[in-house]
Formats: structure tokens, sequence, C-alpha cells
């Protein structure tokens, strides 16, 4: 009997130390929805209680209890913004995902074969989604309106290459940059690609970025309203409503396109052409 009441007291004394472990902690007389991490429970692992777990919760918990170091909350806040920029061009601009992804490829798959040459994992790049994602950024500068490639790398990155994110169960946890670059190493090659089929008013990106940048850069703007026209004339290039050919100086055709997206930039075809006019962009 003696025995037994030890045992229950030492687990009630257990289940006192985990509550208060899960108590919410205070920071600058604010209620945080955080837990601290100041009271590891015996017997049970630090990741069960919210130290030291890749989770993007536990990483919100450490960012709360003011563990997280600079980086990691840097990381967390460059995940989330990228994941709204994400959807914002997806639905005011998909034909700028094309260009998103081969900038997403200049960077990150760089970044990755360094990353994995230090750790001594070169042989984990000797992999199907590099070679599919080198195969998209191939077609989309080099032969983007070549129909055979299209169809090839379009069923590459659309089937195995998505269907791997179920397979091997990936995460986009937005504190790990590992974790963020394998989901879009998987997920943005067919975003880009299916936008490019069936959303882009454009069938070449490249082309359709120096006359973004002609918009923008050519001349420069003289005054903070030809600056903002400049900009709406970059967007209405951007989506489909208005053609600027790249290396053409002053001169930009403007042309009403049906097959671009409509609405919800509250400038119009008319309103771009008459600034432009006034501001001597457009002849």
């Amino acid at each position: 009997m003696g025995g037994q009441a030890i045992d229950v007291d030492q687990a009630s004394a257990r289940q006192a130390m985990h509550s208060a472990s899960q108590k919410p902690v205070k920071r600058n007389n604010v209620g945080i929805h955080a837990f601290s991490c100041t009271a590891p429970v015996e017997g049970l692992p630090a990741r069960n209680h919210g130290c030291g777990s890749p989770t993007s919760a536990a990483l919100l918990d450490d960012i709360a209890c003011g563990l997280a170091s600079h980086g990691d909350s840097l990381f967390f806040t460059g995940g989330a913004v990228f994941l709204c920029l994400l959807n914002f061009i997806l639905g005011f601009a998909p034909a700028l995902c094309p260009l998103l992804y081969l900038l997403f490829a200049a960077v990150c798959l760089p970044y990755r074969v360094v990353n994995f040459t230090k750790r001594k994992w070169t042989f984990f790049l000797v992999d199907f989604c590099y070679f599919a994602n080198i195969a998209c950024c191939t077609f989309l500068i080099l032969r983007p309106e070549d129909p055979r490639l299209e169809a090839a790398v379009y069923v590459l990155c659309e089937g195995p290459l998505a269907a791997a994110l179920i397979a091997w169960q990936c995460a986009w946890l937005l504190g790990s940059p590992d974790h963020a670059i394998s989901v879009l190493i998987h997920q943005l090659p067919g975003l880009a690609l299916f936008c490019h089929r069936f959303l882009a008013h454009t069938r070449r990106p490249l082309l359709l970025l120096t006359q973004i940048a002609s918009a923008l850069l050519s001349p420069q703007p003289t005054s903070p309203q030809d600056g903002a026209t400049r900009l709406a004339l970059a967007i209405g290039v951007a989506r489909g409503r208005v053609t600027c050919p790249a290396g053409a100086g002053d001169t930009c055709l403007t042309a009403a396109d049906s097959s671009g997206s409509s609405g919800g930039d509250g400038v119009g075809v008319e309103g771009i052409t008459a600034g432009a006019a006034t501001a001597g962009v457009c002849e």
C-alpha cells in the first residue's frame, strides 16, 4: 500500500509539473498564446512541450517566449510574405507567375546545391525533382512557344513532380527555409506552367519582363505624376491590357487584350492610355 501511495504521489507531481509548464506566459503586460519552455517535463522529450520542435506552432511559441533567434523570426516573416505574394500574383497577374518561378529557381536552386554540398548530401541532388525543375526553366527561357517541349515538361511537372508532395508528405513550415524550398521545388513549376498555358496573355515571359522594364525605366520619370503613370502602365503591361514593345523608347502601343485578366486594378485601358499620352509615354 505504501508503494502504491508513493507511485500515486509521483504521478500527481508529474502532472502538476506538466500543467505548470503549459501555463501561458506574459510579456509586456500582454497575454501571449504561447507556452513556457522553462520547465521540461520529466520523462517526456523536449519536442512534446514546444521546446526545440521544428513545427510552425512551436516556432511561434519560441518567438513569443523570446527564445527564437533573429534569423528564425526573419525566416518566418519571409515565408509568410512569399506565400501572400504568390497568392496575390496568381489572382492579379498570373502572367507573372513564370517570372516568379524563374526568380525562385535562380536563387534557391544554387542555394540548395551549396547547402547540400556543405552537409555532404550531394547524392540527394541526383533526384528527379531537380531535373524536372531544370527542364522547366529551360523551356520557359529558351523555347517557351515549343508545343512538344511544353507537353513533355507539363506532364512531368503536373504529374510525378506534383504528386511527390503527397508521396513524401512535404510540409511548408514558414520558419524553415529547407522545408519551404522543398515544397516550392515540387509546387511552383506546375503553377508556373499552368499559368503559362491557360492564364497568361503572352507565351514569352522574358519578353514580358523586358516590356515591364521598358514601361518603368525608359525614359526616366521627371515628376511624381509621371512615375505614377509609368507604374500604372507597367501594371497594365503585366495584366495584358497594354502592350509596350521593348526598346521602343517613348513609343508605347496600347491595346485592350480580351485574353488577359480584367478588372480589379482600378485602372482601365482608357485611363492608362490617356495618362501615358499626357506624360509623353505613348504616342
